[in-house]
């Protein structure tokens, strides 16, 4: 078609998260929702919550009071992790594989230079960016590259 694609754009904040403090509504979960005491959230928040730019320590989740909780707040769930790996990976197959004369993988679908990433330094961004950028390269971002 005489077209050639020179750029692709993904914008987004983070993907499943554990929920902020707020005083607007007493810093309590709403009707319903699971306490990071509950086992299914131990299991979407117990992981290195460290990204390759910076480390995260775990911190109290102010929802689970007395008790300690498995969740920091502003804190990347292991699903949404996935979700942003599966973001990257379809952003491999439609713009990367695609469009190759032959098929690339890891550090030959990702030369230095060819991809530019940005994050703030709030745990559960810096990972959903770690994250799509694993599912795009097939490793992980490059301090180097990416200070």
């Amino acid at each position: 078609s005489g077209w050639q694609r020179l750029q692709v754009t993904d914008m987004q904040r983070h993907t499943a998260r554990w929920i902020y403090q707020h005083d607007y509504i007493g810093n309590v979960c709403w009707p319903g929702q699971q306490n990071s005491t509950a086992a299914l959230m131990k299991l979407q928040c117990e992981y290195n919550r460290s990204s390759v730019w910076q480390a995260f320590e775990r911190e109290d989740d102010p929802y689970s009071a007395p008790a300690p909780g498995s969740c920091s707040a502003k804190q990347a769930t292991t699903r949404g992790l996935a979700y942003a790996d599966t973001l990257g990976r379809l952003f491999a197959q439609q713009y990367v594989q695609r469009t190759a004369p032959r098929p690339v993988t890891g550090l030959a679908g990702c030369p230095r230079g060819s991809v530019l990433l940005a994050s703030d330094s709030v745990q559960k961004n810096q990972r959903t960016t770690q994250s799509v950028y694993e599912g795009l390269c097939g490793r992980s971002p490059d301090v180097d590259e990416f200070p």
